[in-house]
């Protein structure tokens, strides 16, 4: 089944959207995503949970 899109906007507004659209890929593009600062944060994690008990058993010694 094939379906008829009529496009009803304005050229001027398609240029607004697409120029809108642009903006807000690049500002996404910016930052971090959620995944990578939570495989930071357990890599932070493993590490800290290492260097406790053995930076622990230096200073009694």
């Amino acid at each position: 089944m094939t379906m008829l899109v009529l496009d009803v906007t304005a050229p001027d507004e398609r240029r607004r959207m697409r120029a809108w659209f642009r903006r807000a890929q690049e500002t996404a593009a910016k930052g971090f995503t959620l995944i990578e600062l939570m495989i930071v944060l357990t890599i932070v994690g493993v590490v800290v949970a290492y260097a406790i008990p053995v930076l622990s058993g230096l200073s009694g010694a």
